[in-house]
């Protein structure tokens, strides 16, 4: 993450807001060393505004491990598999 003054920040603002466009990182904007916001692209705020709604829903994050650990172990089938398998059933 970039970290840069509220006076370099005020006079390279629209190099700042390209930067962050452009490469999905953060600028921490700082006061005598203190920091005091964060400069962001719009894509990277809905991503975690997404992440915050999907891991809020209760039972999200059990699933969640739940999927990574059948990956792991390789129970899992691929799309084809499940749309074969429901054909099949209501055949």
């Amino acid at each position: 993450m970039t970290m840069r003054s509220l006076d370099e920040a005020r006079s390279d603002l629209s190099r700042l807001v390209r930067y962050v466009k452009d490469s999905q990182d953060r600028v921490t904007l700082t006061h005598e060393g203190k920091a005091l916001a964060i400069l962001m692209s719009v894509q990277e705020l809905e991503s975690l505004e997404e992440t915050v709604a999907v891991l809020s829903e209760p039972g999200a994050l059990g699933e969640i491990i739940e999927a990574r650990e059948a990956m792991a172990s390789e129970n899992v089938c691929s799309a084809s598999e499940v749309l074969l398998r429901k054909s099949t059933a209501q055949g």
